[in-house]
């Protein structure tokens, strides 16, 4: 939705990267691309907030401790161990990467 004009956009699915349509959670701001006035593709801020949907799997290492954690929108990354489902994390959406669990009010 245009938040100035309160316009509901069609965005085809074709034109959005499976990386960013794993990251999508609803209310998020993107950035559309348009070409002649049509969608070709969705932006991602190069960080975001990712809600963590399920801890898949944990392992302690020599030197630090890890999990593989499922986000809402579907992604899988690694994060720090103390990750647990609902918590809202922090995502370098280039890299796929952890960036921190955001801190709560």
């Amino acid at each position: 939705m245009d938040e100035k004009t309160y316009e509901e956009l069609t965005v085809p699915k074709s034109v959005v990267k499976e990386s960013v349509l794993n990251l999508l959670e609803e209310g998020m701001a993107l950035k559309l691309r348009l070409a002649q006035d049509k969608p070709i593709g969705l932006v991602l801020p190069r960080i975001t907030k990712c809600t963590v949907a399920e801890v898949l799997e944990s392992s302690e290492g020599t030197d630090k401790k890890v999990c593989l954690v499922k986000l809402q929108g579907g992604a899988k990354l690694s994060c720090s161990v103390t990750v647990q489902p609902g918590d809202v994390v922090n995502v370098d959406t280039e890299e796929l990467s952890y960036q921190g669990r955001v801190k709560q009010a």
